[in-house]
Order: structure tokens, then sequence, then C-alpha cells
């Protein structure tokens, strides 16, 4: 029984390629749900093709200046334009798998009249050319087996019992609002936070494989630096988190994963690149945990995000 009604959806976007959104948004008009909304808040109005809102009549778009991004505070601003009881935050390249994306995100919500789920977040499945790597990390991030997490189940999934990913996850609105939004200014891991306050309030996370988006991204090495740098500074700035609920392992346990794998699938090529990716995603993330101690042109550089440091 569909309680919850249609959703809002909110798709941050910069430099879009018109013609991977166009095919995105027509994936969003034909799901079995409909949304209530599709709100797209654009970095750089210059980069932005006005014919998407003449092919699209419905769809609501806020443009911002590129100084005025901010991972957390961009979401909240997209998502309190809307009204939807249910809001579904989107990234620009996921492409949901099929048109019951919606339908399964919310149904969990519909089911739940103590309105004790507090945000669905879906499966992300590998782009059809993306690297053998890419695709088996992804699979060991999205499993095909289904998770809830509580503060009855934090104690034994440790960090992991605070993973969802804005890439495509539904919200209750109440819930997020109770939460404050998302954490601004963020570097990273808005998600993240907004899920360990639902947690810490007395809600659940819903891990919905059966919700379905292509997405993947084939990171060259310095991609892959600047991205885990700033996740080892997003941990060092929220350590409180991560000491109140420490990690399992589960950086080990991948790459052990991925070595083992590639032997028996015998791709054992993949064995250097595997070791190369770990070290380099390692050494970024020690720097990113030590980031006060490292000079502030250097940490710029080193990031990903540098519009992040001209605000704190």
């Amino acid at each position: 029984m569909n309680l919850t009604g249609r959703p809002d959806i909110v798709i941050p976007t910069y430099r879009p390629d018109t013609e991977k959104l166009s095919a995105m948004l027509d994936c969003l008009y034909r799901q079995t749900r409909e949304p209530k909304a599709v709100i797209i808040v654009n970095t750089g109005r210059e980069y932005w093709d006005a014919g998407l809102e003449e092919k699209y009549p419905a769809l609501r778009v806020i443009q911002i200046g590129e100084d005025e991004f901010d991972h957390g505070g961009t979401r909240t601003l997209g998502y309190r334009s809307g009204d939807g009881e249910i809001v579904v935050f989107m990234t620009q390249d996921a492409v949901p798998a099929g048109a019951d994306l919606l339908e399964k995100l919310c149904r969990h919500f519909d089911e739940d009249p103590a309105g004790l789920t507090g945000a669905v977040y879906a499966r992300q499945v590998p782009k059809e050319n993306c690297s053998w790597l890419e695709a088996e990390t992804r699979a060991f991030n999205y499993p095909e087996k289904g998770k809830v997490s509580s503060m009855e189940t934090a104690a034994g999934q440790g960090i992991k019992a605070y993973f969802c990913s804005n890439v495509c996850a539904a919200y209750r609105r109440s819930v997020l609002d109770e939460a404050g939004g998302f954490d601004r200014p963020c570097i990273f891991g808005e998600d993240m936070m907004a899920a360990a306050d639902i947690i810490h309030n007395g809600y659940r996370i819903i891990y919905e494989p059966e919700a379905v988006v292509v997405h993947s991204h084939d990171y060259t090495l310095s991609e892959q630096f600047r991205r885990n740098f700033d996740i080892g500074v997003f941990h060092a700035r929220n350590s409180w988190l991560f000491d109140s609920a420490p990690g399992t392992g589960e950086g080990v346990r991948l790459v052990k994963t991925l070595a083992a794998k590639s032997i028996r699938s015998f791709h054992p090529e993949a064995l250097p690149e595997i070791v190369l990716v770990s070290g380099v995603r390692y050494v970024a993330y020690r720097l990113g945990k030590a980031w006060k101690k490292l000079p502030r042109s250097m940490v710029k550089r080193l990031s990903a995000n540098k519009k992040f440091w001209d605000r704190v």
C-alpha cells in the first residue's frame, strides 16, 4: 500500500552531459512510482543547457555558483525547496537499472507504520565498460544481500553501521529534518554523517539490493589520491564518530578479497594494480588524517574539494 506518496528527487549537477542527464531523467519520469518533483541544484549556470527545462516542464532547477557548492549544504538546499514526505538523493551519473527503483526504495517506508525507517539506499552495479578492479570493488561494497542498521546492530557492525550513499538514497523528510539536514560545510561523507545522526536518534538505515542504479568510476591514481585524502580529512574532522564506532578492518578485507578473487578468476595481472591502488589510497588517507600538521597550501593542493578550504 502506497502510504508515503510520490517522492521528491534531488540531484546536484556540475557541467552535466546533456544527453546523459536527459537519459537519466527519462528513466526517472518512467518510474512505476512517479516522482513528485525532480529538483536539480546546478553548479555553474554557464554549463547548463536550458533546453532540458523545455523538455521537462516539471523540472525545478536551482542555480548556484562554484564557490557556493558544498556536499552537505547543496543537498540540504535542494531538499528543503520541496515538500515530499520522502526525498531521494541521486548523483548525475547514477542511472536507474529499472522502472521500479523508486518503488523498491519507498516501499520500506510504506511498510513501516511506526516510522522507524530513516533512510534506504540502493545497490550500485558497475557500468559495462568499467575496469575489473572497479567492478569487483562495487560488488564488495554493494553485495546481493540486504542489511538493516540501527543502534541495536551498531556494536557488531562498527563504522559500517553508518554506511549510506547519496549516489542513490531515500530519506524520510521528517527524520532528515530531525538530524538537521546534512552536515555543512562538508568535504566528504555527508551521507554517512546523516546516517549516524539518524541511527543515534533511534531510527534505522536499510540497504536494499533490489533497488539498483548503474554507477561506477575508473579513477586515475591522482583522482584516487585526492579522493582518499579528503576521506582522511573527513575522518579526522569527525573523530568522535569513528572513535565511538571503530572500523571493522573493511579496508584490509577488501584488499584480501580482491587479491584472492583476481587469482581465482584468472586475473593475476590485476595484482600489481591492487597493490598500487591500495598503497596510494592508504598514503593519501593517512596524510588526510594528519592535515592539521601540513601547510595549508599543501592541503589545498592535495584535496579534491579545493573550495571547501575557502570556507573553513
